[in-house]
């Protein structure tokens, strides 16, 4: 008994590479991205840019206190602790969690 000179992952790998070729680098892509990604660092330059600047001026001085610190710090910890149950529960699944747009 002999073996096939094909086998259907050979016959597969040479279809997408022969469609790679022929279409272009976006043969293999089949989700485009939301945001392109000159726009996505243009908009954080952006924005560093804008932060670092108001750090100049007595007008965009927040005064820090304690309570601003603790409602900050709960706040993330919940964040924090509602992802972490989250990919527990996921993972009790044994699947892998949806992610968030």
């Amino acid at each position: 008994m002999s073996r096939p000179l094909a086998t259907p992952r050979w016959i597969l790998a040479i279809v997408l590479w022969i469609s790679f070729f022929l279409r272009g680098p976006d043969a293999l892509k089949p989700f485009g991205p939301r945001l392109p990604e000159f726009a996505f660092w243009y908009s954080t330059t952006k924005a560093t840019m804008v932060a670092f600047l108001m750090t100049f001026f007595e007008n965009f001085k927040i005064p820090n206190h304690r309570a601003f610190e603790a409602a900050y710090w709960i706040f993330l910890s919940g964040l924090v602790a509602f992802t972490i149950r989250r990919s527990c529960y996921y993972m009790s699944f044994k699947t892998i969690p949806p992610k968030s747009d």
